[in-house]
């Protein structure tokens, strides 16, 4: 519940932060969600879709970087029947983001979709350090006012 009130607070607020300076319409390219650091135990991160990512990393969420557009994942916790280690990282539980790729012209004051967020909910076992949180860093490319010039805020 926590995890989900964050998420939706976060995205709210990118949301805001990108409309309340700009009061016409706007475009924006590419949208891409990259995961931070977390301190549950085994810990892994990826790009690519679902539980067959292209490429993934167990010590750092760098493997994200540079912006991509395709989906973004962190990964946690011992997988139910894995005696030992942290098994595949397919079999953890975690989180996916997906950003839309080019999002499009928007009007003043119109809900529009950045990405989508999934949740990979597999059986785990959490031991001495639990999921508590993470933090989800928002980047969209393409920013452009109505008549085609960059923004420019305060």
């Amino acid at each position: 519940m926590r995890a989900k009130r964050f998420r939706t607070v976060a995205i709210a607020l990118a949301v805001f932060l990108l409309l309340n300076t700009v009061v016409m319409a706007l475009s924006l390219g590419n949208a891409d969600g990259v995961w931070g650091d977390t301190t549950a135990n085994c810990s892994a991160w990826a790009t690519g879709p679902g539980d067959n990512p292209t490429a993934t990393d167990e010590d750092s969420p760098s493997i994200q970087s540079p912006p991509t557009t395709d989906e973004n994942q962190v990964r946690y916790g011992q997988p139910a029947g894995v005696s030992s280690g942290c098994g595949t990282f397919g079999n953890r539980s975690g989180f996916g983001f997906e950003g839309v790729e080019d999002v499009g012209t928007i009007a003043p004051y119109t809900d529009f979709l950045l990405g989508r967020i999934t949740h990979y909910n597999n059986p785990i076992y959490a031991s001495d350090f639990p999921f508590d949180q993470v933090t989800l860093s928002i980047a969209v490319d393409g920013i452009l006012c109505e008549d085609g010039s960059v923004p420019q805020g305060s």
